[in-house]
Order: C-alpha cells, then sequence, then structure tokens
C-alpha cells in the first residue's frame, strides 16, 4: 500500500486550486457603530416582542454586543 502524497496549502494555492485567506488587519474585521446606531438597535431591541436572537440574525451584528448595549442603557437610565 502506497502513502498518500500530502501537498503543503501553500503549493495547492499557487496551482491555482485554492485562493489562500487573504490577511485582514485588526481594524478591518472589527466594525464600529455610532451611538445613533447603537441606540437604535437597543431601541428595536426593547421592543415588545423583539427577541435579540432575531435581532441579532437579521442586523448581523453579536448577540452579545447587543446584550451588552442594552446593559449600557440600563445602567445610564439608573
Amino acid at each position: 500500500m502506497t502513502k498518500p502524497v500530502v501537498v503543503p496549502f501553500w503549493d495547492i494555492a499557487e496551482a491555482g486550486e485554492m485562493n489562500r485567506p487573504a490577511a485582514i488587519s485588526y481594524k478591518d474585521r472589527r466594525r464600529t457603530y455610532s451611538q445613533a446606531e447603537k441606540a437604535a438597535v437597543v431601541a428595536e431591541a426593547l421592543a415588545p416582542g423583539a427577541t435579540v436572537r432575531e435581532l441579532s440574525r437579521r442586523l448581523g451584528i453579536a448577540e452579545s454586543l447587543i446584550c451588552n448595549w442594552r446593559l449600557v442603557k440600563r445602567k445610564a437610565a439608573e
């Protein structure tokens, strides 16, 4: 029985069979939101019948981020 040939991914990429992922800088990965955007998302999250999960999926924002924004709003109101 013969051993399988192991080819490093960079050799495959050079052959055009696979695209190597491009390097993404930290700032390109992280989106920033204005205070107005945050307020709009929180207002929508606090609406009757709204769920954070559905809202996060629809807007493409992490659930934990929306929950943190709601918490900040609650603490600011105290």
